[in-house]
């Protein structure tokens, strides 16, 4: 069953689970109704009719985890981040930003 997607980083590796999938493997599943929690970081709150589940939706949020309360580190290897070769990526809440090396200037983000 694909209920998220993990990515390999230097000496370890993290997960992105989808909801309402949650831990380092995916393997704890959350059985909560939109009345036990609220969906943070703008994230929305569905009803899964395959599974009789409802579960917070962080598609687009920078966020992750059962209530879209994770950061989601873009800066991390195959993190999604788009920083040029000559820029740095800093990661942010919810999102990342880049910065060029000096003595480079302009658009750092592809």
């Amino acid at each position: 069953m694909d209920v998220g997607h993990c990515v390999n980083v230097p000496g370890s590796y993290y997960c992105l689970c989808l909801a309402p999938w949650t831990g380092r493997d995916c393997s704890q599943q959350i059985n909560v109704t939109c009345d036990d929690y609220s969906c943070l970081h703008n994230g929305t709150c569905q009803r899964d009719p395959l599974r009789s589940l409802d579960y917070c939706n962080c598609t687009g949020t920078g966020y992750t985890g059962t209530s879209c309360e994770l950061d989601i580190d873009e800066c991390k290897a195959g993190g999604g981040h788009r920083c040029g070769g000559h820029s740095t990526c800093i990661n942010v809440n919810g999102s990342y930003a880049c910065h060029c090396l000096p003595p480079y200037t302009g658009k750092a983000r592809l």
